[in-house]
């Protein structure tokens, strides 16, 4: 028994993309890792679609960031 105790705790976690924390819970929607409840909020927050795609920087960006974003493209053409 305390072979199996040791092998479970020895066992590689997985880290959250959101804090980069160890991750102990998954997200029952997504399968995504999560550490902790701002991670869980964030993860929400994305599938209610609050942050969206960014091609350009490869990630999920606020609504903020991207009108910024088309406001520097307008002003260079």
């Amino acid at each position: 028994m305390l072979c199996l105790i040791r092998a479970m705790s020895a066992r590689p976690r997985e880290r959250c993309p959101i804090t980069g924390l160890a991750a102990n819970y998954l997200d029952p929607r997504t399968g995504v890792p999560y550490a902790n409840v701002f991670a869980f909020q964030e993860i929400d927050k994305i599938l209610e679609h609050d942050y969206v795609w960014n091609e350009k920087f490869g990630c999920y960006v606020g609504q903020e960031e991207v009108a910024s974003d088309e406001d520097e493209m307008q002003g260079e053409t």
